[in-house]
């Protein structure tokens, strides 16, 4: 049976209910996805479980929006983000983009 979940050095990833897992590929977009200097805010469309989201909030001192339609896999992600110890620059909205305004 396959693990349900990813473990990172500072973050665990659960993953059973999201349909897109966690894979090689988005490791390595984390690890080499690099943010121009002075930036400040980030919008993630489509957070999944928040393993890019987490990567990245690991790495800058930046506040980042997750938002992310699917139900179940946004209560995942939510619950991954809440349990790390980088939680607070992140704030998660479950929502459709093309619909949602941001205040």
């Amino acid at each position: 049976m396959a693990n349900t979940y990813f473990q990172c050095k500072q973050f665990r990833i659960e993953q059973a209910n999201c349909a897109q897992k966690v894979s090689e590929v988005a490791c390595i977009q984390g690890a080499w996805t690099t943010l121009p200097p002075n930036t400040k805010h980030v919008l993630d469309i489509g957070f999944g479980t928040g393993l890019l989201t987490l990567m990245l909030a690991q790495r800058y001192s930046i506040n980042i929006d997750a938002v992310e339609l699917e139900p179940l896999c946004f209560e995942q992600g939510k619950i991954n983000i809440q349990a790390s110890n980088i939680a607070s620059s992140i704030s998660w909205y479950q929502n459709d983009i093309r619909t949602c305004a941001h205040q």
